[in-house]
């Protein structure tokens, strides 16, 4: 049976190895200051009782080999260890990071005993001063090694520039500096993973096969060139850019096993990627490619790094801002797209989504979800379904999983409005009627459109829909959101943009792009409220608010034109968008207060199932109470509650009392005050079912 984790087992016993090696140093070290009197025999009894029994280990580890108190009886036994794969210090010695590689690497031994086993800090306190300090020191490290303290200190200088090591006192005389192992590098020495929460190591076992991915053929096939050009040494960065969950990651691993490598994925936490020296040298002592995930914003730039003698190195980037790499390195670029309706299906079905055939292709053709998102609302869905005692999934559960999911990575920014009846339809009349029905057409067919228009006079045509909703409160905007939510199947979520305004700079944009990633990824119709807040006319450059206010402009118009999900916008006033918003709109519903026929249709979709309203009150309301939808349902919903009020049925009384608190409340002069009003024979024509 072959060994589960060759890597850590021949990392612990190289190790092992080297760390007793430094041991007896370490006691031929206390040996010696007894014998001079520097440390009394009775303090090493108390204070380090541990130390014979330590050295019994030592004499079990050398064996027949060598005497157990000669440091080079360990350090033989180490270097005829496994020579594949190498452990990590011997990697670090075959670096020359340091200088002379035992140096090196008897640097980090020591360096390691106190944080592997805290007593041994005991240890180094009783022999170094001042003994406060329970890591070595420069002056120890160069008497303990037998090295001249220069060449101590310029190897942990090197160390400590790599982020192999830290120094705990820098502004120290340098004999004094004290040399501290990063939990990263400790854990990689010992045969594990780098603990860091902005880093993802895999190894080369657990690295998908490239035939695994789920990528379009010819997509595939350039990160395939691109992995071997990296091999051979003519392409020394690869640059992978799209959304969050369309494979970056995976194609990155799959192209470093293609090299027969593990992939270390970092993000950087301030200014350029690379930067920091800790990630780079990390991968060197996994022997693994190493790889950038950095996510600029629009207009911005991120620097890459490739740290000297990382070789090969891959960027994950995601759709927007540009990569800066060192200057000399040669570098290719990737664009990874949504998958279509195709590879959804082979996402879902690789996510073991139990599904009848339908379900599958409902779903796989319903949601434009990316691969990872896929992932993890099968496995929400899955859960549902166990739940409620189902054995498979409906596309109840997974639009049920995408909400769940959408609630933890959204509802920060944007609200989840409550979906309508299934057969709802909103009450439009006239050009916003058939604006809408463009819209739900746009909406249906978005991800065909593009293929359909493609290389027809240069036209082009992406995933996103963009839609205005302009006209006066209660005209019904939001109620239509709504619905297009119903006839899509697709769950509603309001922005209030003037909420999303931050005083600070650049803290606006942030948001936004928060906002439109999160809502993009998980495939929602996103209406945002209020657009005049950055929608409103560029103006002239006057101070330094109108500046920022410009640029704010600018970014949202840079990221709706980008924008590939459905995204409703709201506005009052319609005459104060800049021109250059109404340019990238794809449809504009212009909603006006309805007319006779709209409002009965209104009031009959708000009153009770159970009422005892005449008709002919219907129709005087209609035609001489010239109320917007949202008034409308605020007086059916208040004659609703003095129905229950007075233990009765909604009538012709309840309801003239609840429409004209709502005139009142409008600054309207009522015409129902003595009831019903007689239409004339005018009215009656207009009034007509």
């Amino acid at each position: 049976m072959s060994d589960p984790d060759p890597v850590a087992r021949s990392a612990t016993r190289h190790l092992r190895l080297r760390t007793a090696a430094v041991v007896v140093r370490l006691l031929e070290l206390l040996d010696d200051a007894e014998t001079r009197g520097i440390v009394h025999h009775d303090d090493v009894e108390r204070r380090l009782p541990f130390l014979d029994r330590y050295r019994d280990h030592l004499d079990e580890l050398a064996g027949d080999v060598g005497s157990a108190r000669d440091p080079a009886t360990f350090e033989n036994l180490a270097a005829a260890g496994p020579a594949e794969p190498p452990p990590p210090l011997i990697r670090l010695a075959d670096s020359g990071i340091a200088g002379d590689p035992a140096v090196a690497v008897d640097v980090v031994v020591t360096a390691a005993l106190a944080e592997r086993d805290p007593r041994f800090g005991d240890l180094i306190g009783l022999l170094q001063a001042p003994a406060a300090f329970r890591r070595p020191c420069i002056g120890l490290l160069a008497t303990l090694l037998g090295r001249e303290p220069d060449e101590i200190a310029g190897a942990v200088a090197a160390l400590v520039r790599a982020g192999i090591l830290d120094l705990e006192n820098p502004g120290d005389p340098r004999a004094e500096q004290v040399v501290r192992l990063p939990g990263p590098v400790l854990a990689v020495i010992e045969g594990g993973r780098p603990s860091a929460p902005a880093m993802e190591y895999t190894t080369l076992a657990e690295a998908p096969a490239p035939a695994g991915l789920v990528l379009p053929a010819e997509v595939a096939e350039r990160a395939r060139r691109a992995g071997a050009l990296m091999r051979d040494g003519e392409l020394d960065v690869l640059v992978l850019r799209g959304r969050a969950g369309t494979g970056r990651r995976s194609t990155l691993r799959a192209v470093a096993a293609g090299h027969g490598r593990g992939l270390l994925i970092a993000a950087p936490a301030d200014g350029p990627a690379g930067a920091d020296p800790l990630p780079g040298s990390l991968a060197l002592l996994l022997g693994a490619m190493l790889a950038w995930s950095v996510e600029p914003g629009i207009g911005q730039l991120a620097v890459v790094h490739r740290p000297p003698g990382a070789g090969p190195v891959g960027v994950a980037i995601g759709r927007h801002g540009a990569v800066s790499v060192t200057d000399g390195d040669r570098a290719a670029v990737i664009d990874l797209p949504m998958p279509d309706a195709g590879q959804r299906r082979r996402f879902w079905t690789a996510a073991g989504l139990a599904a009848d055939a339908p379900v599958l292709a409902t779903v796989s053709d319903r949601y434009v979800l990316s691969g990872g998102t896929i992932g993890r609302v099968a496995a929400q869905a899955g859960a549902i379904a166990r739940i409620d005692g189902r054995a498979r999934v409906t596309v109840g559960d997974v639009r049920q999983a995408a909400q769940d999911s959408g609630r933890q990575r959204l509802e920060s920014l944007a609200t989840l409005l409550p979906p309508l009846a299934a057969d709802f339809a909103p009450v439009l009349g006239g050009p916003a009627a058939q604006e809408y029905a463009a819209l739900l057409l746009r909406s249906r067919h978005r991800e065909k459109l593009g293929a359909s228009v493609a290389g027809i006079a240069g036209g082009q045509a992406g995933r996103g829909v963009r839609a205005l909703l302009s006209g006066p409160s209660g005209t019904g905007k939001t109620m239509a959101a709504r619905a297009l939510g119903v006839a899509l199947e697709l769950d509603v979520y309001r922005a209030d943009l003037a909420a999303l305004v931050d005083k600070y700079i650049g803290e606006t944009e942030r948001r936004l792009d928060e906002l439109f990633t999160r809502a993009e990824d998980l495939d929602v119709v996103l209406l945002i409220d209020e657009g005049d807040a950055l929608m409103t006319r560029r103006t002239e450059v006057r101070s330094s608010n109108d500046r920022y206010a410009n640029l704010e402009t600018d970014y949202l118009l840079q990221r709706l034109e980008s924008y590939e999900g459905i995204v409703l916008i709201t506005t009052n006033a319609p005459h104060l968008v800049d021109t250059a918003f109404q340019r990238r709109l794809d449809v504009t519903v212009p909603f006006v207060p309805p007319g006779p026929d709209e409002r009965r249709r209104i009031w009959r979709l708000h009153l009770p199932e159970r009422h005892a309203v005449t008709p002919a009150l219907l129709d005087t309301l209609a035609v001489r109470c010239r109320l917007t939808g949202g008034q409308i349902r605020n007086a059916a919903i208040h004659a609703v509650l003095l129905a229950l009020d007075a233990g009765r049925t909604v009538d012709d009384a309840v309801l003239i009392v609840a429409v004209e608190r709502e005139l009142a409340a409008a600054g309207q002069t009522s015409p129902l005050t003595a009831g019903p009003v007689p239409l004339s024979p005018f009215e009656r024509a207009g009034a007509a079912p």
